[in-house]
């Protein structure tokens, strides 16, 4: 089905989750299936949109219709209103995931968080069991992205010289291409052996290398945003289980995921590999967040009693 049916055969079911800061929320809902008549679960993803660079000096004039709850003490004033529809400017974002798995729900629906230290011993036993249990079906879109099946026209950057230290570098999904302040990017890297940083020994340093120099030549070439201004990191634990780097701007300081507890910086990666220990990430206690219904978290609460 195309985007404009899944959204019109939408059934709301309730809210997953929302952010007021981020101005977004996630919705549960569900989608007849086209081939068979039951529905299948599906989530929808609603985020306001950055203002446009463009649009900022002419904010304040002509495209105000009305005023709304106008307050004002002494010096501050404040109001609402809504801004003149233009659809070269959209303003929200959306996001569809259909079929939606319970994995999905869970990832998206508020709930606790726990912080959990992960020796050595507790990856081997616990969490590398469940890397390797994940169906290849959870990453066949990258899969399909790697081989040029899919989203082919959204790549960026395409290293494919050595597949050992090769990657593709594509736009995320939230990022709008033209708010440089809120750049977000993503490499995926060609090995498939790779499934996160508890895989990176010092043979992988020149993939590592490879990524940093030739991600920060073309955002400073591409779109003028020097190295000092990008912020280049993986996630621990990841959202999948296929070696990516998230690349934002320095300015994005809401993007999601850069947190401690789940950002790990790629420069730091790499001296920890180099200077420290050739063998780091398979030595070292990583602690990471996660949300306490998360099937790691359910194997670590069985075998840890957390």
């Amino acid at each position: 089905m195309e985007e404009a049916e899944l959204l019109n055969k939408f059934q709301f079911s309730r809210i997953l989750s929302q952010d007021s800061r981020a101005k977004c929320v996630y919705l549960l809902g569900r989608i007849p299936n086209q081939d068979q008549p039951e529905l299948e679960d599906a989530i929808l993803y609603f985020e306001k949109h950055h203002f446009y660079e463009s649009e900022l000096p002419i904010l304040a004039s002509s495209r105000i219709t009305e005023l709304i709850d106008t307050e004002s003490n002494d010096i501050y004033h404040w109001t609402k209103t809504n801004l003149v529809k233009d659809l070269t400017r959209p303003d929200v974002n959306i996001r569809i995931i259909y079929p939606a798995t319970q994995a999905h729900i869970d990832k998206y629906s508020t709930r606790p968080f726990i912080n959990i230290r992960e020796t050595s011993d507790d990856y081997l036993q616990i969490t590398k069991p469940y890397i390797e249990e994940q169906p290849l079906k959870r990453v066949q879109w990258v899969y399909n992205i790697l081989e040029g099946k899919a989203e082919a026209e959204r790549v960026l950057l395409r290293d494919d010289q050595d597949p050992n230290t090769g990657f593709i570098l594509l736009p995320d999904m939230k990022w709008d291409m033209k708010t440089m302040n809120a750049l977000y990017l993503v490499v995926i890297v060609h090995r498939r052996d790779l499934k996160s940083i508890r895989d990176l020994n010092a043979s992988h340093l020149p993939l590592l290398r490879n990524i940093a120099e030739k991600v920060e030549q073309f955002v400073e070439k591409t779109y003028e945003i020097k190295s000092q201004s990008l912020r280049m990191f993986f996630h621990y634990q990841p959202s999948y289980y296929h070696l990516h780097v998230h690349v934002v701007h320095t300015a994005y300081t809401s993007a999601p995921g850069i947190i401690a507890g789940q950002a790990h910086l790629l420069d730091q990666v790499i001296d920890n590999i180099a200077i420290i220990d050739n063998n780091y990430y398979q030595r070292a206690t990583l602690p990471f967040v996660l949300a306490e219904n998360h099937e790691i978290c359910k194997r670590y609460k069985e075998a840890k009693g957390y």
